[in-house]
């Protein structure tokens, strides 16, 4: 995590060794400050904390970075819980950054306890080539919307961020998020996904952004 609680404050870390409290289990935290890796708290025990906190990666840094300090790492209490939401707008919807695999049951758990709540999926290196794939796993395309695709986005004309796509190997777990789904895409840009047909040939279509639009977006939410 980037922030614990110094004597009851809000903080980040400032050098190797500082001790802090966590704000979800209480336990104590030590700062990690070293040159490869984010500033970061780390608990000296994680057990009892937050099972869903995933490692903080450079990706999640870089996002919370985007937005006002008062707006990340904030503790949500529900029915007897506590969970740290990744961001919070000012409109109370909560936005889950997600680098890493879920399980459709762990997809669920965080719909209902969040409620309101945005995905941001981290699939930046769909989009590239690699030693195993010599084109992007994940194509997208400009075409003419459907009947159906204008309906469902309650439009006439086809937007010109309007996209299709094909996705070899998709991330079939995105496919149970019900809620809205952000898909970072690299290069400063991301997709507002509206279907993922995760069986072959998967695909689907959504909207292009780039990330200004997005951080924009954010700050309307009051």
């Amino acid at each position: 995590m980037l922030i614990a609680l110094k004597e009851n404050i809000r903080a980040r870390p400032n050098q190797t060794g500082e001790r802090a409290i966590c704000p979800i289990c209480q336990g104590e935290v030590i700062s990690k400050c070293g040159e490869i890796n984010v500033w970061h708290w780390a608990h000296r025990a994680a057990l009892g904390c937050d099972s869903w906190m995933e490692n903080e990666s450079e990706w999640h840094t870089e996002w919370k970075a985007l937005v006002p300090e008062d707006w990340i790492e904030i503790v949500i209490e529900k029915d007897g819980r506590r969970r740290l939401a990744d961001i919070r707008l000012p409109n109370g919807r909560i936005v889950k950054l997600q680098h890493g695999p879920l399980s459709p049951e762990q997809i669920r758990e965080y719909e209902q306890f969040f409620g309101n709540m945005v995905w941001i999926f981290d699939v930046r290196e769909t989009t590239e080539t690699s030693d195993s794939f010599d084109a992007p796993r994940l194509d997208f395309r400009k075409k003419e919307m459907s009947a159906f695709a204008k309906a469902r986005a309650g439009v006439k004309e086809t937007p010109v961020n309007y996209r299709t796509f094909r996705w070899k190997h998709p991330r079939k777990h995105i496919g149970f998020a019900k809620k809205l789904r952000l898909l970072d895409i690299g290069n400063e840009r991301v997709f507002k996904l509206e279907k993922l047909y995760s069986d072959p040939p998967a695909g689907g279509f959504g909207f292009m952004f780039r990330i200004e639009n997005i951080i924009a977006w954010f700050h309307k939410q009051i």
